[in-house]
């Protein structure tokens, strides 16, 4: 089995959102929080520019699930799921410029830790949701390779003390991390 990361973060939508792309992505996140490797958005999306608090499960480290968040959805065995989501891809089709970016996207802000591999860190990323399948036209971008649908545009990492698991808000103190030790112990 995969390491597990933990992640949690705020997710922001970003450019051009219409009210029923919207309406389409709040359904599709539902989805998100059923799989195993799970992120829970514990808000509905209402409009641009406001972020929407989640926590998540990584496969390995969190940004394999965005990158892969595109393929995941269209495997849901849910047909609200699946009609959602062809209906965004549809509405992201005229969302797409000259150069093949995206003018809609999620912008990604989290933090993670992997106890297993020493990875703390933080990230900004972007996910464009729809697969170059799902909207029938090549997308720029090394990060669309294999259909992949998000990339990273910053990248933190820190070193794994327990100082820093404090800084980025994973424990509320180094009193609450002994008292896990502790507790892990007995």
């Amino acid at each position: 089995m995969a390491n597990l990361s933990d992640a949690y973060g705020n997710m922001i939508l970003r450019g051009d959102w219409t009210p029923s792309m919207i309406d389409n992505l709040n359904i599709i996140k539902e989805e998100w929080g059923s799989w195993d490797f799970a992120t829970h958005v514990t808000d509905d999306f209402k409009s641009v520019d406001i972020e929407v608090p989640f926590n998540a499960c990584g496969r390995w480290c969190y940004d394999n699930n965005l990158f892969h968040i595109g393929n995941w959805t269209k495997e849901s065995k849910k047909e609200k799921v699946l009609n959602a989501y062809q209906r965004l891809c549809d509405e992201l089709k005229s969302k797409i410029d000259e150069n093949g970016d995206y003018t809609a996207y999620i912008e990604v802000n989290f933090s993670e830790e992997e106890c297993g591999n020493d990875i703390l860190r933080t990230c900004k990323s972007e996910i464009y949701l729809c697969t170059e399948d799902m909207i029938g036209q090549h997308l720029s971008g090394d990060m669309l390779m294999n259909n992949l649908t998000a990339k990273i545009i910053e990248e933190n990492d820190y070193d794994y003390t327990n100082e820093n698991l404090v800084e980025l808000g994973f424990y509320e103190s180094l009193e609450e991390i002994e008292k896990e030790l502790e507790d892990c112990e007995n």
